[in-house]
């Protein structure tokens, strides 16, 4: 199943974004803190992260590179209003995004990059699975 990683201060607007995805078919982990989300989902994995930046976190640049050194190739979201303390670690699965899209514009930014939702629709799809594997 995709799993979808929120996290940040504006926890209203996440789970309006979470709604929309979960109704999709996706995993959604919602945290306020960026440290303990990825904690969260160490174990399992995470196919896309968005980060709400506070905006006087002196320790972004830091927790920048723990996100990049643990999830390179998963596609990151910044909600911030700069580039600057990223340009170390910036690469092609790194968006800054200045200011919040709309709830609709992020899910779309997420669905194009992450595909759909690796889910079973129905129990004749597990069972067409199954037939196939014996």
């Amino acid at each position: 199943m995709s799993k979808i990683l929120f996290t940040g201060k504006d926890q209203d607007y996440f789970r309006a974004c979470a709604s929309r995805l979960r109704w999709r078919g996706y995993q959604v982990v919602i945290n306020e803190d960026v440290m303990d989300g990825l904690r969260e989902v160490s174990v399992f994995g995470v196919n896309c992260i968005v980060w709400d930046v506070e905006k006087h976190d002196l320790r972004r640049t830091y927790k920048f590179n723990a996100i990049k050194r643990y999830h390179r190739h998963t596609p990151l979201f910044i909600i911030d209003h700069t580039k600057e303390p990223y340009q170390h670690g910036w690469d092609r699965n790194t968006y800054l995004i200045e200011n919040y899209p709309t709830v609709q514009e992020i899910v779309n930014q997420i669905m194009s990059l992450v595909g759909n939702p690796e889910v079973f629709s129905s129990d004749t799809d597990q069972e067409k699975e199954l037939e196939v594997m014996d």
